[in-house]
């Protein structure tokens, strides 16, 4: 039983970890176009190449149901939003945390008991 547990917590952390890098390489990548488009040099066949792609990857995004704001792929310059974005980011995360924290609460025992000491007295009460 130990043993199931401990490969169900590494396959999880290999995902989680797998999620993490994949998402840093699409960010890189979108950085990248954002460079390519604010270029002089650019031609405009390179720019609708460039915006299909993002509009076809942004139809399977919520075609997956995956329309989350931070994995946004239609970002136009680079300039927009990175200080938005960061303070966004930060928002979600601690989000996030607080959310975890708020389930492994409700697993404890004192939680359980605090919900039947609560429900009886409301009942006491009535």
């Amino acid at each position: 039983m130990l043993h199931l547990k401990k490969k169900s917590i590494s396959t999880l952390t290999s995902k989680k970890t797998l999620f993490c890098h994949n998402f840093s390489y699409v960010e890189w990548i979108c950085r990248a176009e954002d460079l390519v488009l604010a270029e002089d040099r650019t031609t405009e066949d390179d720019r609708k190449l460039i915006m299909e792609a993002r509009q076809k990857a942004a139809e399977k995004m919520k075609k997956f149901g995956n329309n989350n704001k931070n994995d946004s792929v239609e970002t136009n310059s680079l300039d927009d939003g990175d200080s938005k974005h960061g303070n966004n980011k930060q928002f979600w995360r601690s989000e996030k945390r607080f959310r975890f924290f708020v389930r492994k609460l409700c697993k404890t025992a004192a939680w359980f008991w605090f919900v039947i000491v609560l429900v009886k007295t409301s009942l006491l009460s009535s």
